[in-house]
């Protein structure tokens, strides 16, 4: 099943989605239970500990103890010491676990009678105690102390960066006088071991075991947005009673279904303030080290935040000014939301789990050799060499420990992703993708990755000299002019950015934008391809090039030309339709806040546009914008519905009026007519409606926007989770402006036969047809109602009305030329594929098998999926499409007479969640 039809099913009711309970219970202390005073440490394996050794220096710890193969870290807290480093045997990194400090010996001595205690002796660590370790699932472990000495502390906390350091003065208090806040350039000295986190496959029964025997209680409980039943992720607590802790020591997340093997995430550590926090991050930039995010401020726990990378690849995090919490303190239990208050954008990399490896493998792109043969980290002696001249260079999976980062805003996690979409599937290779054919039987399917590392050379060569060499680009002007009336004629008209006449004359004058142009010709080239005068190698190579460097990371620069956002527009239209996942989706993302950012949804209020300057600009440059608006539109409106994620583009900021002008004609003298604008509120929808028709100008280009946001509407609903007084109304609304807007279109309109007799061209009937689509899709999501609360009568009510629209689906598609299926956004394979699932579950709900209703939903899924067999020529997306209609399930019912349509919808939920791999840790 597909990942955009999870948020549909997701609005079934609860008693027909049936989902196993996956929630934490509530959890509390009690005397009971194991009594823990405070983290203590952690224990590493890394490849080379003088390595470490200088990360550990420039990181802000002091050496208490080495010996020959292991180093004890120290802060200038009361521990000993919070870090151990084992050198590793087999050149392998590792987590051995974090270590906490028993309240009392009676509480250590009630630790070593739990089940799996495995005691030891600490007399050769610092401070000396003993230690009880516990082996987890996955063979993580768990450790208890007891008996250590501890440090004296200084009265006043030291620093390697505060030469003086005085209060700070606010606007009403001046507390400093007369002397001034002096700093100077060193490491963020660690106080303590602040927390670290955990992804465990097991994570109900690891929740179970850690609060079940250790005074371990929840701060916060994070849940799935789609499902109130499926918590995620959880942020515990040590309860003191009366005293207050740190709002978190440690922090449990469940894996994503694909994850092999549990592993940490991060371990955090304690610095005395902000000004030592940015100081300390600045010296480890100098020094050479990776920052993986910050500095900002986390929402949950409230501390100022800082991640880099160890040499061996582990994260690492500073922190200051975190909350603290006390048994006063209540649980919280909210859906996921964002990460941050302030700082920079969440990488998409940022729980993206590879094994980590040495600093030398990690900059040469190898997998890590270090051994204990070789005794030195690196990559083989040559590697380097092979790896830029080998035809098909051996690669580093992605480990199944990866996480998967969406969300749309860059600083989101739990969502669909950054990640994967984290994706829509795992990541699945551009060369799988092209190798796609029928039967279907045969796809092989894996993950979406729009980069290999086999142009990895190409790329970086190609930077240095982006505008006088684009890798497999050798085109004459000749072939470039045919390639660009091919353009115009077969693909624009799905994605209109340009005045015909105007660009090619622009071309003939050599004024074109040479990334622009090499753009233009490589989508054409790809979509309508193979081209006889360019190899199929080359092209591939053009458009990896592209891609590459016209990425989501590039596009918030300095320049906000048209020609700009038009390249950007381009490549993210082509990326959505043939690498679906997070690339695709994060790109669509940041295109949309570059638009707001300088106004494009504020073209017709020139106060609010900073695009352009309104004084000198003509009316024709100003439609080229608008024309670049409503691309964008369409774009965040398909990439967000397909996936059940809020969209960028807010309905009430548009103040950007509808075309006013053909796009294939320039200069013309249009008689005056009043712009029209999309409603504020959508039940007025069909007053636009009304108001482009009676304009006449570029009517179905401009119903597309207002089907679309119908569309729109009806996905915001779908996305609601809890049903709340104003659910139904909303729900009622929508129902309503549906019926007016069908009512407002002209004679014949959704009638899905060309009108011949009017003079309608193909294209023009084909451009209707989408509108069309759109209107059915919208009620076939508005039949599905959001809880019936365990009425099933009324439940079968709304499920029989979602035929029709599946079979109003199937009449549109009955109508399809497949001569125009370049000219149209293959988004609508979405729509049809959505229908095909539906008819599917009809099919296998229905008590008699024999029934003449069966042959015709045999028929009519035919045709559906033949219709995305049509689009799988040219696309991607509807190959995907087909591949996860293949992977239903639908065996384990054959034989069966009647399925009950819930049972069907509730497998393919399951279905759903395994295609799902946006799980993603903060």
């Amino acid at each position: 099943m597909a990942l955009y039809l999870l948020p549909i099913l997701s609005r079934l009711p609860k008693f027909v989605r049936d989902m196993p309970e996956m929630r934490i219970p509530e959890i509390s202390n009690n005397p009971s239970k194991v009594q823990l005073s405070r983290i203590a440490h952690v224990y590493f394996e890394h490849p080379d500990l003088d390595v470490f050794g200088e990360f550990a220096t420039d990181w802000g710890f002091v050496e208490a103890k080495r010996d020959s193969d292991r180093i004890w870290y120290r802060g200038y807290g009361v521990d000993p010491y919070v870090y151990v480093v084992t050198k590793s045997k087999d050149g392998n990194p590792r987590f051995g676990g974090a270590a906490f400090v028993a309240k009392s010996e009676e509480e250590f001595e009630k630790a070593a009678l739990l089940p799996g205690a495995t005691p030891s002796s600490l007399a050769d660590s610092p401070g000396g105690g003993k230690m009880i370790t516990f082996t987890r699932s996955d063979d993580t472990q768990f450790h208890v102390v007891y008996g250590q000495i501890e440090r004296e502390v200084e009265e006043s906390a030291p620093s390697a960066t505060h030469e003086i350091q005085g209060p700070y003065n606010g606007p009403f208090q001046k507390l400093r006088k007369g002397t001034f806040q002096r700093y100077r350039e060193g490491p963020a000295l660690v106080h303590k071991l602040g927390h670290f986190g955990m992804v465990y496959r097991d994570f109900d029964n690891e929740i179970s075991w850690y609060t079940g025997n250790f005074n371990l209680v929840p701060s916060n409980v994070l849940y799935h947005w789609d499902f109130s039943n499926i918590d995620v992720l959880t942020f515990l607590h040590l309860d003191l009673g009366k005293e207050f802790s740190d709002h978190h020591c440690m922090f449990m997340q469940r894996a994503a279904p694909e994850v092999k093997k549990s592993y940490m995430h991060h371990t955090s550590y304690e610095v005395a303030d902000f000004d030592e926090q940015l100081i300390g991050h600045e010296y480890l930039g100098k020094k050479g080290y990776e920052s993986v995010w910050g500095v900002g401020r986390h929402i949950l726990g409230s501390q100022i935040f800082d991640y880099w990378k160890d040499p061996s690849g582990f994260k690492i995090e500073h922190y200051a000014d975190g909350d603290l919490v006390n048994e006063d303190t209540p649980t919280t239990r909210e859906v996921v939301g964002p990460l941050s208050v302030w700082g920079p954008e969440l990488p998409k990399d940022f729980g993206d789990l590879q094994r980590p490896c040495c600093s030398r493998c990690s900059e040469a792109g190898l997998p890590c050799t270090y051994s204990a043969e070789r005794k030195k980290p690196g990559p083989p002696r040559g590697s380097r060499r092979q790896k830029q001249h080998a035809a098909s260079p051996s690669t580093v999976s992605a480990s199944a420990e990866t996480l998967f980062t969406p969300n749309h805003q860059g600083d989101m996690f739990l969502t669909l992703d950054q990640s994967t979409l984290s994706n829509v599937s795992n990541n699945v290779s551009h060369d799988t993708i092209n190798d796609f054919c029928l039967p279907r039987q045969e796809v092989p399917f894996e993950s979406f990755d729009l980069h290999s590392p086999i142009y990895d050379s190409v790329v970086t060569t190609a930077h240095s000299s982006r505008q006088d060499a684009y890798p497999g680009y050798l085109l004459s002007r000749e072939h470039e002019r045919a390639l660009l009336l091919h353009f115009f004629d077969e693909v624009h008209t799905a994605i209109p950015l340009f005045r015909t006449g105007q660009f090619l004359k622009k071309f003939d004058d050599g004024l074109v934008d040479k990334t622009l142009l090499v753009a233009i010709v490589t989508v054409t080239a790809k979509i309508l391809g193979p081209v006889s005068f360019w190899a199929p190698e080359n092209v591939e190579l053009s458009m990896k090039f592209l891609l590459e460097i016209v990425s989501p990371d590039t596009a918030g620069s300095s320049d906000n030309s048209l020609d700009s956002f038009r390249l950007e527009c381009l490549l993210a239209y082509y990326e959505f339709h043939q690498f679906p996942g997070a690339s695709p989706w994060m790109r669509i993302s940041k295109l949309a806040r570059r638009a707001y950012r300088v106004g494009i949804n504020q073209i017709d209020n020139p106060e609010l546009c900073s695009a352009f300057d309104a004084s000198v600009t003509t009316e024709d440059d100003m439609e080229d914008w608008r024309y670049l608006f409503w691309c964008i539109y369409c774009l965040d409106s398909y990439s967000n519905i397909s996936v059940g994620t809020p969209f960028v583009i807010e309905l009430e900021s548009i103040n950007t009026s509808l075309a006013t002008q053909p796009y294939t004609q320039t200069h013309e003298v249009l008689p005056s007519i009043s712009k029209v604008f999309l409603p504020d509120e959508v039940e007025d929808i069909w007053k636009t409606a009304k108001d482009v028709i009676s304009n006449g100008i570029m009517v179905n280009y401009n119903l597309h926007m207002v089907t679309t946001t119908i569309l729109r509407q009806a996905g915001y609903l779908m996305r609601l989770r809890a049903e709340g007084k104003r659910l139904p109304t909303k729900t009622m609304t929508l129902k309503s402006a549906l019926a007016a807007l069908r009512l407002s279109l002209p004679t014949r309109y959704l009638n899905p036969a060309r009108n011949a007799l009017s003079g309608e061209s193909c294209l023009d009937h084909h451009t209707r047809l989408i509108n069309i689509l759109h209107l059915h899709m919208a009620n076939l999501i508005m039949v599905l109602p959001p809880r019936l609360d365990g009425n099933e009568e009324e439940f079968m009510q709304n499920w029989l009305a979602s035929l029709e629209p599946c079979q109003n689906i199937v009449s549109v598609v009955e109508q399809w030329d497949n001569q125009n299926s370049p000219r149209i956004d293959p988004a609508i394979c979405f729509i049809v594929h959505s229908a095909l699932c539906f008819l599917e579950v009809h099919r296998w709900s229905t008590a008699d098998p024999t029934a003449p209703f069966i042959a015709s939903l045999d028929q009519r899924q035919n045709l559906l999926l033949l219709f995305l067999e049509q689009f799988s020529s040219m696309w991607a997306v509807p190959r995907y499409l087909i591949h996860t209609s293949d992977d239903w399930g639908i065996d384990e019912f054959k034989g069966h007479s009647y399925e009950p349509p819930s049972r069907m919808l509730k497998m393919y939920e399951v279905r759903y969640l395994e295609y799902t791999n946006e799980l993603p840790l903060a």
